[in-house]
């Protein structure tokens, strides 16, 4: 269940200095009866495609920056997934962030989902799993903890539809702290410049924050 195999990367999230949005999104996904509307408040994330213990990437144009969403109550659910560290399930609550297609340099990614990210409940025990992640930064050795939040592929509306892609890759994203003797995760400076479909930014200060890790989602339901 590697990212050849999901045609989806794991993601190195960094998070950055907020950048205002102000953006309003229609957003529908497998927990949505309908489409729903959804403010983007903030830009706190950016991420890049990451091999992990040396796996091949799927995609090395598949870049994601990550809004900040204003968004109403939503029922709790609990959802059963599978990934390369094991089977789990979580219980998840409102949504937070939405992760859009980016780029830097390099070409538009084809294919490349929307992904509402929904925030898990405190109820896991860490995984406490040794990795080592290398992306267009550097390469580092991390401790995975425990998951933070569940991103569901989204059909989302701005200036156009654009459709779910993969329907069966989620994303399960891990809270990370550096493996003993490598560095901290301390904000680094790398200016680039990040272009989405909500305009092109400037990003200067990036820090470690997560890993996305690809996911089947194998039942979930309301509770």
């Amino acid at each position: 269940m590697n990212a050849e195999d999901m045609k989806l990367d794991y993601f190195h999230i960094y998070l950055i200095r907020a950048l205002d949005a102000g953006q309003a999104v229609g957003l529908q996904g497998q927990f949505d009866r309908r489409m729903g509307n959804a403010k983007l408040a903030f830009l706190e994330w950016f991420a890049n495609p990451a091999s992990k213990n040396r796996e091949h990437t799927f995609d090395k144009n598949a870049h994601l920056t990550g809004y900040r969403l204003q968004t109403t109550d939503e029922p709790m659910r609990v959802v059963a997934f599978e990934n390369q560290f094991g089977r789990q399930r979580i219980v998840i609550g409102s949504g937070t962030h939405l992760l859009a297609p980016a780029r830097k340099r390099e070409l538009w990614s084809e294919r490349l989902d929307h992904y509402k990210v929904y925030k898990v409940l405190p109820a896991e025990k860490p995984l406490d799993k040794t990795v080592e992640l290398k992306d267009q930064f550097g390469a580092s050795k991390v401790i995975v903890t425990c998951p933070y939040g569940f991103a569901v592929p989204v059909k989302k509306k701005y200036e156009g539809t654009f459709p779910i892609y993969n329907d069966e890759a989620h994303l399960t994203l891990y809270a990370i702290r550096p493996a003993r003797g490598d560095k901290p995760m301390e904000f680094a400076m790398r200016p680039i410049r990040v272009k989405d479909q909500f305009g092109t930014r400037g990003i200067g200060r990036f820090r470690s924050l997560l890993l996305a890790v690809p996911s089947i989602k194998r039942e979930w339901k309301e509770i």
